[in-house]
């Protein structure tokens, strides 16, 4: 039985090991290409072709993020860039690829969630520097008979704009679940989820909906109007297809260049089809059966930028152009295949003012899918205007 905070001399080592590669990748991320990162796919500028690009995957509804007419007449007094456009900067950083040695076991990492900070809007032309903080290594090993050991990692990384200031932080959470030699000799048993079967009433009924969708736009929810336990109307979006993700590939300015030159460049982070012999890209398994398959997934599913822009929709719908996001805390519950009608809800569960004198409120928020289970979780905090404040 592995225990929590006691480990064998190879488990000692590892650690050390997974240290050591971590304290590597502390500093400015640079803007070449290294070892960690053999191909440009960060973006320093906020330029105003990118923030459209990110606009069309994360809200193609709302005017605020490229309608220059109208977003002169917002409190922004321009076009600013949709919540999360930091991971069209540096999507998610470098990749903390800790190896685990035979010799301690096998098993996988998994996202397991993380939140964001924000602090500033991102205006046209903003430009950025990044900076990777040390990671946290947490030992989370439940204490059951049987349990496989766990490691939350933790790094946090800081967008730093041209004025010096911090726009925002992103707290990632990872978890490495290993299980001990001799201890895990068959794979688990499922059923692989396919895509799920529509009538076409139940299309007919997923865009009617979709049609009654209401963005507040410019009407101002003042922060005294917001009571405890009131509800945000819900959003739909779906079925979700291959093309919805590939949207969001581009909307971050992941697909850069051919497969042939990424499997040159980095083939040791290829898939390899097992029915195929094709390489893929690891990142395919979020949309393709047999990658997912091959990676011991039991279902594709949405990359974590699809569910955070579809949360932060259903708030951006409730608070107006003149609310903005906060914090953003994310937890992924079960995988969300692609072929699945997602459902996003939310509840108000508190309101205060902070020692800063901002009004705030918090919102639980989840995604529930058309096979009826709720699949991902998150609490938002939103500053609002007050009725009692002046705009200069």
């Amino acid at each position: 039985m592995v225990v929590r905070g006691v480990y064998s001399k190879e488990e000692q080592k590892m650690l050390a090991d997974w240290r050591e590669l971590s304290d590597k990748l502390v500093g400015w991320l640079g803007e070449k290409p290294s070892n960690d990162i053999p191909y440009p796919v960060f973006h320093r500028v906020a330029t105003k072709e990118l923030i459209t690009h990110m606009a069309g995957a994360a809200d193609y509804w709302n005017p605020l993020w490229r309608d220059e007419n109208y977003a002169r007449n917002t409190r922004w007094g321009g076009i600013i860039a949709p919540p999360f456009f930091e991971q069209c900067i540096a999507h998610g950083g470098p990749r903390f690829l800790l190896k685990i040695p035979p010799e301690v076991g096998t098993g996988r990492m998994d996202m397991r969630g993380h939140s964001f900070e924000f602090f500033y809007p991102i205006r046209l032309n903003d430009s950025f520097r990044v900076w990777i903080g040390r990671p946290e290594i947490e030992d989370i090993t439940m204490d059951v008979k049987g349990a496989p050991r766990q490691f939350c990692l933790k790094p946090d990384i800081r967008y730093i704009n041209q004025k010096d200031e911090v726009v925002s932080i992103f707290h990632l959470m990872h978890t490495i679940t290993i299980w001990p030699v001799g201890t895990r000799t068959e794979q688990p048993s499922y059923q692989f989820a396919h895509e799920w079967v529509y009538t076409p009433e139940d299309i007919a009924a997923i865009d009617r909906i979709a049609g009654a969708e209401e963005i507040r736009g410019a009407k101002i929810r003042y922060w005294e109007d917001v009571n405890v336990g009131d509800e945000l109307k819900p959003i739909v979006q779906g079925p979700l297809t291959v093309w919805d993700e590939v949207l969001e590939i581009q909307g971050f300015g992941l697909a850069v260049m051919p497969i042939r030159e990424i499997r040159r460049q980095t083939p040791e982070r290829m898939v390899i089809d097992p029915e195929t012999q094709i390489p893929h890209k690891s990142i395919e398994f979020h949309f393709s059966d047999n990658i997912a398959k091959a990676v011991g997934s039991y279902s594709t599913t949405l990359i974590a930028v699809t569910v955070e822009h579809f949360l932060a929709r259903l708030v951006t719908n409730w608070m107006g152009d003149d609310g903005f996001i906060r914090i953003f805390s994310y937890m992924k519950m079960a995988n969300t295949p692609l072929g699945d009608t997602i459902f996003g809800r939310g509840k108000v569960i508190s309101k205060y003012i902070n020692d800063k004198g901002e009004h705030l409120v918090d919102i639980d928020v989840w995604m529930e899918t058309s096979r009826g289970y709720i699949s991902n979780v998150a609490t938002v905090t939103v500053s609002l205007l007050s009725k009692e404040m002046v705009l200069a």
